[in-house]
């Protein structure tokens, strides 16, 4: 079993119940999986001083053990220099169904802060659309925030986990994901954690099809990688 791992992804995208079925693996979350600091706010650059809050998150490093935070996805490369025996774990989902589902938390402020210009952001054009999401421009801002947060992590994550294949073909994912960690365990038994109703995973279909073609131009290299489509 490798004794620590990482797992990050942006807001909403699952790392939670990855984290419950390690937990039941054997892997020391932390005293409550619910409270995991993923709302801890991040207001300067990512600097030694915050990698190091963000670590020490987790007070006793009892081993095995697996540490969950979204933005841990922004700091893999010195996450990996200091800890050479760790896998880093990158939890996604379809990039639109995902901002739809977070659109209420302000996650792009924090991730977009340290990769890209305000200038850039501010140059959006604002459409208003139908509520709950209030204007394009802010799914826009969320959209440009997934693809570029992801442009970091994807280059150099261990092991991708797709929330739809976790959700709808449980047993195969995790059977994966086991083999991957060297976890000697039966799928079945950890099936129950997962909670999240297929319906909830195509959260687009809410959106019209014009507002989904402009939101997958700003991303659609990425989404065709990952084969994510419309």
């Amino acid at each position: 079993m490798i004794n620590r791992v990482f797992i990050g992804g942006y807001g909403a995208s699952g790392t939670r119940v990855v984290s419950m079925i390690l937990q039941k693996a054997g892997y020391n979350v932390g005293e409550d999986i619910n409270i995991a600091y993923d709302y801890m706010p991040l207001l300067e650059p990512i600097d030694d001083c915050w990698y190091r809050g963000i670590c020490s998150l987790k007070v006793e490093e009892k081993e095995p053990y697996a540490l969950k935070h979204g933005q841990l996805m922004l700091i893999i490369p010195q996450l990996k220099k200091d800890n050479p025996d760790s896998k880093f774990i990158l939890v996604i989902r379809h990039p639109i169904d995902n901002i739809l589902i977070g659109w209420q938390f302000e996650w792009e402020n924090t991730y977009l802060r340290h990769i890209i210009r305000d200038k850039f952001l501010n140059s959006i054009e604002d459409k208003e659309i139908t509520p709950p999401w209030k204007s394009l421009n802010k799914l826009k801002r969320k959209m440009l925030a997934w693809i570029e947060s992801h442009k970091i992590a994807l280059e150099h994550t261990d092991y991708i986990i797709k929330l739809e294949d976790l959700c709808l073909n449980s047993i195969v994912t995790i059977k994966n994901l086991f083999s991957y960690l060297g976890i000697n365990k039966n799928p079945q038994e950890f099936t129950s954690l997962i909670d999240i109703k297929e319906a909830m995973i195509n959260e687009r279909r809410k959106l019209d099809t014009k507002s989904r073609r402009i939101l997958y131009d700003i991303g659609n290299k990425i989404m065709d990688k990952l084969g994510y489509i419309l």
